[in-house]
């Protein structure tokens, strides 16, 4: 699937702030696109009512679901037999952008590039409504269970690329992306009735991939990967910022061990203690004395045979862990421009807000309250989750 000019608009956008991101918004209408099998529907009785997009770095398949609301008097029908909305069918490619129109034309991004699983139809007072739900390319990676399927001899790296190359058609792109990969340790793992999406999200999970697709792009990338940076600082497009800070489950320490196949006797071993990789400030152990040397997680993991590959693991369940240490959601109009992966620099909000993330939950809205006390109030939003190992207070 060709992504088209879109994206390059986004990644030049990402290195701006939210403030000059919405500047285009505050004086301008928005305006949305949908296209079905490349074709750009256009119809003149029926209006878009509903639209939420929602995507995340853990491995799930994003989700985007549009309603549209036929005119008064207008059977879905006729509709189908006079515009391409004929094209809407279950199986097929669809692409959704957004953006605002001013006197020099109309300027989207494409922020959805997937595939339509459902569709459904209602009729509500002789009105007709109809909802398209899609997913991306992982959508097709669901249905293929295999029973036993052992993968050794390989790096980590190629067994993702093994597996994701049976889907290269359903995505623009694939990057695979792990840092300080053990280069001569080779692993055993399993594919135990087991989908290939839930294998993959198997081995993200294990060695703490960020695992997320940007419009049709599929990422299984570590957390150092960069792919751009977003300035956020108060201004009026930001309506909402809740920061949350946790040390549940954050260890001093990981500590894994793995048997020796030809002498049982003996094991290779490893501690890691991990220093903060997004954030500035104090990570979990530093914010309190009750996170002590005591406070190690242990594991047990036979698929590795070398020390390098240890602490390779070690340092990776220390990584999913610490992130989990500061959460920020930030609340904004709708800009269909922001991706998963994202830097976030947040700043001038005061502490503990302040600080570097990654966003790792996104989340686009566009509604139309059609009660009859406030029909035709639109609402526009965007909603990031951000995720740091450390800050400070």
């Amino acid at each position: 699937m060709d992504t088209g000019s879109n994206n390059v608009e986004n990644v030049n956008l990402l290195k701006k702030s939210i403030k000059e991101l919405s500047n285009n918004y505050v004086t301008n209408d928005y305006v949305f696109e949908v296209k079905i099998r490349s074709k750009k529907i256009l119809c003149q009785n029926m209006k878009m009512t509903n639209l939420e997009f929602d995507s995340s770095t853990n491995g799930e398949a994003s989700i985007c679901i549009i309603e549209f609301m036929c005119n008064v008097g207008i059977k879905y029908e006729d509709i189908c037999s006079k515009s391409d909305f004929g094209e809407a069918k279950i199986g097929v490619n669809i692409e959704v952008s957004a953006g605002y129109s001013n006197n020099f034309g109309s300027h989207t991004s494409k922020f959805f590039e997937g595939f339509i699983f459902s569709i459904s139809m209602e009729i509500v007072n002789g009105v007709t409504f109809l909802k398209i739900y899609s997913m991306d390319g992982r959508m097709w990676m669901m249905p293929n269970k295999n029973i036993i399927l052992k993968r050794d001899k390989q790096k980590y790296s190629d067994i993702l690329k093994t597996v994701t190359s049976n889907y290269s058609s359903k995505f623009s792109d694939i990057k695979i992306d792990i840092k300080n990969e053990p280069q001569e340790s080779v692993i055993e793992i399993y594919q135990r009735n087991e989908s290939d999406l839930e294998f993959i999200r198997k081995i993200a999970n294990k060695i703490s991939l960020l695992s997320y697709v940007n419009v049709g792009s599929l990422n299984l990338v570590s957390i150092e990967f960069k792919s751009g940076e977003i300035n956020v600082e108060p201004c009026d497009a930001i309506k909402r910022v809740k920061f949350v800070s946790n040390i549940c489950g954050i260890p001093k320490s990981v500590s894994i061990m793995s048997l020796d196949d030809k002498d049982f006797r003996k094991a290779n071993t490893t501690n890691v203690e991990l220093s903060n990789k997004v954030g500035e400030g104090e990570t979990a152990d530093n914010l309190t004395t009750n996170i002590s040397s005591l406070h190690v997680l242990n594991f047990v993991d036979n698929s590795v045979e070398s020390d390098e590959h240890v602490k390779f693991l070690a340092e990776s369940e220390l990584i999913k862990r610490s992130m989990s240490l500061a959460n920020c959601e930030i609340e904004t109009t709708f800009l269909p421009e922001i991706q998963l992966g994202t830097r976030v620099i947040v700043k001038k909000f005061g502490y503990p807000v302040d600080n570097k993330y990654i966003l790792t939950h996104l989340n686009h809205r566009y509604s139309v309250d059609l009660s009859n006390d406030k029909r035709g109030v639109n609402y526009f939003g965007t909603k990031m989750g951000l995720q740091s190992d450390a800050f400070s207070i």
